[in-house]
């Protein structure tokens, strides 16, 4: 237990980690239509999902072709509301 304490109150260097300013973020509810065409424009390859203003899951590139994939016929009417 005290080597998890003393790792949990180490200190961590982010000097050399690139951190995005200003993540993209979708609003839950969103749907797999407007998400594929923002990654696309965008070249994006993950999302942060918020509602009411708080993080409730990421999306990845990955998961939004793989969901294309899978709802080919009707696939403007699948929305990303539990992630």
């Amino acid at each position: 237990m005290a080597k998890r304490a003393e790792i949990l109150a180490s200190k961590i260097d982010l000097d050399d980690v690139a951190i995005d300013p200003a993540p993209f973020q979708l609003v839950k509810g969103t749907s797999l239509y407007k998400v594929h065409t923002l990654f696309s424009l965008l070249a994006l390859n993950h999302a942060y999902v918020t509602e009411k203003g708080r993080l409730v899951g990421v999306v990845a590139l990955k998961e939004v072709i793989f969901f294309l994939q899978r709802s080919k016929r009707n696939w403007s009417n699948i929305q990303f509301t539990r992630l």
